[in-house]
């Protein structure tokens, strides 16, 4: 559920933070969908520090929508200098591809085939009613990756998916292909940003400030679908 205190607290906790020299800590609103499902996570370029924001929901129908693809997830969540933007995605059968489009105070990132890297992860996918590894487990994963720039990509609007609402002119993209047969078929098809986020602040002082704030409020994570002219959050 939508915590308004937990966010207020945070606006608060970066406002400080700002005027500590926590300089480029920002507020991130990412609204993404994956067919059929994903979990994004905030970590380091090795994978250490791994973070989960959110996932999309379990099972094939949409919670609202026809398809759990329908319609996209918005998560809000505080990025660090330095973190990188992780999705993990899978495919339960047919096409698969995800799409999504990232803005903060001073940058936007959409999902294509330039500012993205993707790798197999060596395990099962857990289909569409199971839960995603441990942040420890995907950590591993993502430190024995090789990385290569996403190999297929298709603009918002196309088939089969339509047009996805919130995602600009963001991409839908996939490792090898956006067909049926893929290599990462029965496991996950990792994406990582190819830069993080925010710049790092090469600071010793800061690094010391980040270490405190961050244990309060590192992941300040908020849900809401659209619905129309509606929202609901969750």
């Amino acid at each position: 559920m939508f915590n308004k205190a937990l966010v207020a607290a945070a606006a608060l906790t970066l406002s400080g933070a700002a005027s500590a020299n926590f300089g480029n800590m920002a507020i991130v609103s990412g609204t993404l969908t994956a067919d059929n499902h994903y979990g994004v996570y905030l970590g380091d370029a090795d994978g250490s520090n791994l973070s989960f924001i959110g996932r999309n929901e379990y099972g094939d129908a949409g919670s609202p929508g026809q398809y759990n693809w329908s319609l996209a997830e918005t998560w809000e969540f505080l990025a660090a200098p330095g973190q990188y933007l992780y999705v993990m995605a899978w495919d339960d059968g047919g096409p698969q591809g995800w799409i999504g489009s990232f803005s903060w105070h001073s940058g936007e990132l959409d999902s294509n085939t330039s500012d993205w890297v993707s790798a197999v992860a060596p395990a099962g996918n857990p289909g569409k009613n199971g839960d995603l590894p441990t942040t420890g487990v995907l950590s591993g994963y993502i430190a024995g990756a090789t990385w290569t720039a996403p190999a297929a990509s298709a603009a918002n609007g196309s088939s089969p998916w339509g047009s996805i609402a919130g995602v600009g002119d963001a991409q839908w993209i996939w490792h090898d292909t956006l067909a049926d047969n893929s290599l990462s078929n029965a496991n996950f098809a990792m994406f990582r940003s190819a830069n993080p986020l925010v710049a790092a602040v090469p600071e010793p002082s800061t690094y010391a400030m980040m270490g405190l704030g961050l244990g309060m409020v590192l992941l300040v994570v908020r849900r809401k679908r659209q619905t129309g002219n509606d929202r609901v959050f969750a």
